[in-house]
């Protein structure tokens, strides 16, 4: 149900937070991996694989750091089932958190989490000396998993698709299983023939710290509130366009209305209090 939906709200504007003619991010991230698979997996024979994967020597040679994040987004073609559910997890669990931090915003926490999770695997790799190969989206919807979890902690999901659990079990299952699954002596495999458990755990991680305190590598090219760009020949004008933030805002009050109906104002964090408030003071100011 949206906001113009609600018996408690009405408003003369056109239009919808979100519109399904509009792909979000994470179906355009669903078609570039499953794109890539079928290209891998009946083209070229698994060559992508060893062309976009990481390993742990990556960290040596920094012209082939971009591979800290193509390996995301391939998997291997003797695997099928490794990216059909990865890609399950992120197009059922994801579109409820691309809809509340927005679409942009949801991009860049996705990509930072595969850089780190890749770098810290490489790093913990290197320094125990065990080699290994990485590939696969499994961190970085690890995280994206973490932050529903998080964020809608009462919300009924079905487990295995069939088994129904509240989000916060299946966000303790998925800590539990990663952290009895994981050994220490393989710490830097991965790649085809293993699942790289610790990369999970360090998606697990990011997606807390995101949710806690909002951060991410992108920060860094942000000074004094406004974005880092290299230097041009010519200005470039950029109009503001107060619309679509407010769009964006209300798509955001939108998504904790709905938890706030669901699950009572108790189960609401800081942070979606803080959404509330600003929504009501701007729909104030619009009614005068």
């Amino acid at each position: 149900m949206g906001l113009q939906d609600r018996p408690y709200y009405h408003d003369d504007r056109t239009g919808s937070t979100f519109s399904p003619q509009a792909r979000s991010m994470i179906m355009n991230i669903v078609i570039i991996n499953i794109a890539l698979f079928v290209i891998d997996a009946f083209f070229l024979n698994g060559k992508l694989v060893d062309i976009f994967g990481v390993r742990t020597w990556t960290l040596l040679e920094p012209w082939t750091w971009w591979r800290f994040l193509t390996y995301g987004f391939i998997h291997a073609p003797r695997y099928s089932f490794h990216v059909i559910g990865n890609m399950l997890g992120l197009f059922f669990l994801g579109q409820d958190v691309e809809r509340l931090y927005g679409g942009k915003r949801f991009l860049q926490m996705y990509l930072t989490a595969l850089v780190i999770c890749s770098v810290v695997w490489a790093i913990v790799g290197e320094i125990l000396g065990q080699p290994g190969a990485l590939i696969g989206a499994s961190g970085a919807v690890t995280c994206v998993i973490m932050l529903f979890v998080l964020n809608f902690p009462r919300r009924t999901i079905l487990f295995m698709m069939f088994i129904p659990m509240p989000a916060w079990v299946l966000g303790v299952l998925v800590i539990l299983m990663n952290i009895f699954s994981f050994d220490p002596a393989s710490a830097g495999a991965g790649g085809e023939h293993k699942i790289a458990y610790n990369v999970h755990l360090i998606g697990a991680a990011y997606g807390y710290l995101f949710y806690r305190t909002q951060w991410s590598f992108g920060s860094w090219w942000s000074v004094g509130g406004s974005s880092f760009r290299l230097p041009r020949r010519r200005p470039k004008l950029k109009v503001h366009n107060p619309e679509s933030q407010y769009t964006a805002l209300d798509g955001q009050a939108d998504v904790v209305l709905d938890k706030l109906h669901r699950e009572g104002q108790e189960s609401l964090t800081p942070r979606e209090r803080k959404i509330l408030e600003d929504y009501s003071r701007r729909m104030k100011q619009k009614h005068r």
